[in-house]
């Protein structure tokens, strides 16, 4: 647990950014994703957050549904959490080779979605209210 909270406070203010971040967008522009705020199309990552609140609530359908990526990240997640608070070990440069390899799968699985989904329901959709859409007229 001391490990933990090192690392805590260690990246606190990396901690509050984001959390900063977070209320400032939902607050003012009611949209997390900056990619959909500013060009309207959604993000290799658009859907992560919804289906990381419904693998939370064991909703793995729904889970699915949003972002299929949700899963190898939350095994890395709980890897990750096991090595370095449970086992107490060092986390290698490993892990940087499947987090390139994750992405580069992620990409091709937005591509898919792209190509097969959108423009559908969210998070496959088009917001209008996008700041280029709307500033060039």
């Amino acid at each position: 647990m001391s490990r933990l909270i090192d690392d805590i406070k260690q990246q606190k203010w990396a901690i509050i950014s984001v959390i900063a971040y977070l209320l400032i967008m939902k607050v003012f522009f009611h949209n997390l994703c900056p990619i959909v705020l500013i060009t309207g199309y959604p993000c290799a990552a658009c859907g992560m957050t919804r289906a990381a609140l419904a693998l939370l609530r064991l909703d793995f359908q729904e889970a699915l549904y949003y972002h299929a990526f949700i899963f190898p990240l939350a095994v890395m997640a709980i890897y990750l959490f096991i090595k370095r608070y449970l086992k107490k070990e060092r986390i290698g440069k490993g892990v940087v080779y499947i987090f390139i390899i994750m992405v580069v799968l992620s990409l091709i699985y937005y591509i898919y979605r792209m190509y097969r989904y959108f423009p559908g329901e969210p998070p496959m959709s088009f917001y209008y209210q996008n700041i280029l859409g709307n500033s060039l007229g």
